[in-house]
């Protein structure tokens, strides 16, 4: 895939995923995004510092709140992203949306292998938001509420 094909699918799911993700909640989500990078994609090194797709180290923090240029060019590396890339909202302030990201630890070159091809925007996958335990459906159970972002 190429680089701009990329920016284009990315831009197109994160837009998705905030509309998808607008039908569930109570609250009015901001249209200006943030990206979260889910913990399980991470591997610390020991020193308080993630290595992140091709070797990079950043901070935690680095990987919180993410701006969506810089989330792309996290995703897009020396010509590769992940097989698959999920997002989902999990969070809102007055000001952002708050988008958490997991990634598939296998990354490449070469569309053949990505995943969700039939959705039509691969690699990406667009979840709603996490529904209590006891959600039935909207009609049913109505929208739910996300809370505050959690300060960091």
């Amino acid at each position: 895939m190429d680089k701009s094909t990329f920016i284009t699918a990315f831009d197109r799911a994160s837009t998705l995923c905030r509309e998808f993700a607008q039908q569930f909640v109570i609250e009015e989500l901001p249209a200006t995004l943030r990206f979260d990078f889910a913990a399980a994609n991470r591997t610390p090194d020991g020193k308080g510092l993630i290595k992140f797709f091709g070797g990079r180290l950043l901070t935690p923090a680095q990987l919180r709140g993410v701006e969506p240029l810089l989330a792309r060019k996290y995703l897009w590396f020396d010509g590769k992203i992940p097989l698959w890339i999920n997002l989902s909202v999990h969070a809102a302030d007055a000001e952002f949306t708050y988008v958490e990201v997991q990634v598939c630890g296998h990354v490449t070159a070469d569309d053949g292998p990505l995943y969700h091809k039939k959705e039509g925007n691969p690699p990406f996958h667009v979840l709603g938001p996490a529904l209590p335990p006891d959600w039935v459906s909207l009609e049913k159970s109505g929208k739910i509420s996300l809370g505050s972002r959690p300060a960091q």
